[in-house]
This record gives structure tokens, sequence and C-alpha cells, in this order.
């Protein structure tokens, strides 16, 4: 099958799940009032725990350059259209442009397809830039795990921090009875870091795994329940065979 046909199938098969929604087309004088209404508003409890927990995972913030303001991108592959459309009705008024279909070839892996959406570039999410990333000698910007972590990681953020980048792994009955999260990409203090917030602050039973050339968490079989129970009440149902 051509490129090209290939993209208008998958278009019409994800059409079938995704929601419409309404760009908001703002610009200039319009687009700062709007701005400006959501500096007096914030971000709620619950829009601060999606983010602290998404970009333990795959979110990431993006920042022009001399520009201090950041964005946040949202991107899962298609198949997670539902949370990506969650994600979205979470964060909607700071958003211009709905979850949209990228199409990704190449990249030593077979052609596929996400769904994504990013916020507006803004002061509000200054503090998650600074606390989650920084900029190495060539100017280049990249993820930490904030040292302080253990301060903002609550039950809410943790499941979705699971949702976003973590999986179950099942014994010979089918059931899921341990649990990773896919940390490859931090640091191996960093992810100590990680294993002391989990420990201090939901007394799970944590460790490191060797994954190849990198690291990740593990949660086993002695903490594997009371993580579910932690999680549960915010997982959501696309989601729910990673947790049974």
């Amino acid at each position: 099958m051509r490129t090209s046909a290939r993209v208008a199938w998958g278009e019409t098969r994800t059409k079938k799940i995704m929601k419409t929604y309404e760009k908001k087309n703002l610009r200039g004088h319009a687009l700062q009032k709007h701005k400006e209404k959501l500096q007096s508003i914030g971000f709620s409890q619950e829009q601060k725990d999606i983010l602290i927990g998404t970009l333990l995972g795959d979110a990431s913030m993006q920042a022009m350059k001399g520009n201090q303001m950041s964005n946040v991108k949202f991107e899962q592959k298609i198949e997670q259209t539902d949370y990506v459309n969650h994600l979205y009705e979470h964060f909607q008024d700071w958003v211009g442009t709905p979850p949209s279909i990228r199409y990704i070839s190449g990249g030593n892996a077979a052609d596929r397809q996400s769904i994504w959406f990013k916020t507006y570039r803004h002061s509000s999410l200054t503090f998650f830039k600074n606390i989650f990333y920084r900029t190495d000698v060539n100017g280049k910007q990249y993820k930490i795990v904030p040292k302080l972590i253990h301060r903002w990681l609550t039950p809410r953020a943790l499941a979705y921090w699971y949702m976003d980048d973590g999986c179950g792994k099942r014994d010979r009955d089918g059931k899921v009875e341990a649990f990773t999260l896919n940390t490859q990409g931090f640091t191996l203090p960093e992810q100590n870091l990680l294993v002391s917030a989990l420990s201090k602050n939901f007394k799970l039973h944590v460790t490191i795994q060797k994954d190849k050339g990198s690291h990740r968490i593990y949660i086993g079989k002695q903490s594997g329940a009371s993580f579910v129970d932690i999680i549960r009440p915010y997982i959501r149902p696309t989601f729910l065979y990673k947790i049974s």
C-alpha cells in the first residue's frame, strides 16, 4: 500500500474514534486577553497533578529561543486517542488547536501514526519548565527528574505517569502482578530520586532493574496490590488492562 493510501486509511479509521473539537482561532488582542484570563485563573490542583505525571512520562516542553515562555506537548500512539482526548478536555482552555494526527515514517521503526496537541506558550508553565528542564552547553534542553519530586508526586500524578509510560507484568494466569515505569530516559541518580519518592509517599517497595543499556523502575508483587489501590481511582477505562 502506498504511503498516501496508508495515510488516508489511517485517518478514516481514526476519525471514527476521534472527537470533534472547535478550534479557537484566537489572534492578536483576543489571544492576549485570553492568556491574561488564564493567568488570573491558573491551573487547578488536578491539572497540576496531570502535568507532573505526564512530564515524568511522555509529555514534553518547548521554548522558542529567546522566549522564556514554554508550552507542553502531549503525544501518544494513535491507539491511545481516547487518552489524548481526555488530556485535551482537561487543558482545552490552554490549547488553540485540538488533537490532530501525525504520520511518522522512518526512525528504525515501521510507519506509524500518533495523535497530539500542544498548549499555548504561557508564563503559568514556567514553574514546570524550571523544575523539569535544564540546558546543556550547546543550548539544547533536556528533561530531568526534579530534586523535590516527592513534594509533587500525588496519587493522581502517579496514575498519569503510569498511564503515560508504564506497563504491567502478567503471571501465568494472565493477571497483572507487577509493574514497570519506563524511566530509561533518566539517569540512574534521577531514578533513585523517583524510587525514594515512591517509597516515602506511598510506602511502596520499588527497585531499579537493568534494561539493556539503561535502567527502569520496577514495582514487584510485594507492592503490586497497593500500587493498584493508589492509582485505580484515576485510571482511564481504556487503560484498565494495565492493572487488571
